[in-house]
């Protein structure tokens, strides 16, 4: 039981941070064509480059969510079996 609780457990993390880094990139690419997701129009009340870099911090907290958890549940199958 602990077991599969914890293979459901393991990826909430990574989509987390898979959805922060998608989120951000396509802010990004909407940006550059003149289009922005309306629930983020508050990133830009301090102007245009408070925005962008808020919206490069979504890319990289995203991107670290992903890398701790999956070097978290990845690395206990990394540790050997037994000292020589």
């Amino acid at each position: 039981m602990a077991i599969s609780h914890q293979l459901t457990r393991k990826g909430y993390l990574t989509l987390l941070g898979f959805l922060l880094f998608f989120l951000g990139f396509l802010s990004i690419i909407l940006g550059m064509i003149g289009l922005q997701f309306q629930f983020m129009t508050w990133m830009d009340k301090w102007g245009g480059a408070y925005g962008f870099i808020g919206r490069i911090l979504l890319i990289l907290i995203g991107f670290i969510l992903i890398i701790v958890d999956q070097s978290k549940n990845s690395g206990s199958r990394d540790l050997p079996l037994s000292k020589n």
